[in-house]
């Protein structure tokens, strides 16, 4: 799984611009998101409810998704950068 720089989450959750790219944080990478979860597009499809050729037609801007997936993928994203602040406060332990 990708990690997420402390400046990334800040902004997403700030609703700024990704410095990159100019784009809105609100805006879904599907491509983003599947690949920080470290998942193939098949893996992903399932985890969403949809298609894997859904996904690639979503991945590939040639289909919009709906509202509903998208909420979805954006619930995904949050919980994910949830864990993300979670693991930034609350390090695992090393049993080592």
């Amino acid at each position: 799984m990708e990690e997420l720089s402390r400046d990334t989450v800040t902004a997403f959750l700030e609703g700024q611009k990704d410095r990159e790219t100019g784009e809105d944080y609100h805006e879904v990478d599907f491509v983003k998101i599947r690949k920080r979860l470290g998942q193939t597009q098949e893996q992903f499809a399932k985890t969403i409810g949809i298609s894997r050729t859904y996904l690639a037609k979503i991945e590939t801007k040639a289909k919009l998704p709906s509202v509903q997936v998208m909420q979805h993928v954006e619930l995904i994203e949050a919980c994910n950068i949830i864990r993300e602040l979670l693991s930034l406060i609350n390090p695992p332990m090393d049993n080592g």
